[in-house]
């Protein structure tokens, strides 16, 4: 997840002269990113972090460490 606040300032300086504030949070919406709070995260991320939890959990004492 990525703070909305930094991914709007830096599409404002990228596109400076061509975009605007409610312009960026237009795209940012028509993108698909999920938000939640002020965090902005993808459909793709959330389904991969869920993969990973799901692989430590299989793995969970799988191996004898000692």
């Amino acid at each position: 997840m990525v703070a909305e606040k930094r991914v709007l300032e830096h599409a404002l300086r990228y596109g400076v002269g061509a975009v605007d504030l409610d312009g960026v949070k237009a795209a940012v919406k028509d993108a698909g990113l999920l938000v939640k709070g002020e965090r902005l995260t993808t459909r793709e991320m959330l389904d991969l972090e869920a993969g990973m939890v799901k692989w430590a959990r299989e793995g969970k004492g799988a191996v004898n460490a000692g």
